[in-house]
């Protein structure tokens, strides 16, 4: 859809696959579930496909200055509460609104970098070790 990557297959070999076992290589490619309607969970599976663990990699050398410093996406409170709901741990969740709520000038990308920062401290340890 228009939030998600499609490709096409030509390799004569993956294009046999039944739709299962397409489907299956799908699934193990997939890191996060849900939609605008939900609130979706990231799930990296074990062991982690190798192009998702470049991927962490690259991302992980600039994605808070651009995406914090740069487009302060964690500026309005609709991007936050996504944030916010992608934990399901309710006491790492009161620890982090208790934390993010010392930061209120949501206007200044450098609280966006900071409300960022406490997320991936206070984030489930499989998050942290995967990117």
């Amino acid at each position: 859809g228009r939030r998600g990557v499609h490709c096409w297959v030509c390799d004569a070999e993956a294009r046999k696959l039944t739709n299962e076992a397409r489907t299956a290589i799908a699934n193990y490619l997939s890191v996060y579930v849900g939609n605008e309607m939900t609130s979706g969970t990231a799930t990296i599976k074990k062991p982690i496909h190798p192009s998702l663990e470049r991927a962490c990699t690259i991302i992980s050398e600039s994605f808070c200055d651009i995406m914090m410093g740069d487009q302060n996406i964690l500026s309005e409170e609709k991007q936050r509460m996504k944030l916010f709901n992608m934990f399901k741990n309710k006491q790492a969740k009161e620890k982090l609104e208790a934390t993010w709520s010392e930061y209120t000038d949501y206007e200044d990308p450098e609280n966006s970098k900071k409300l960022w920062k406490v997320f991936v401290k206070l984030a489930p340890t499989d998050i942290q070790n995967n990117c």
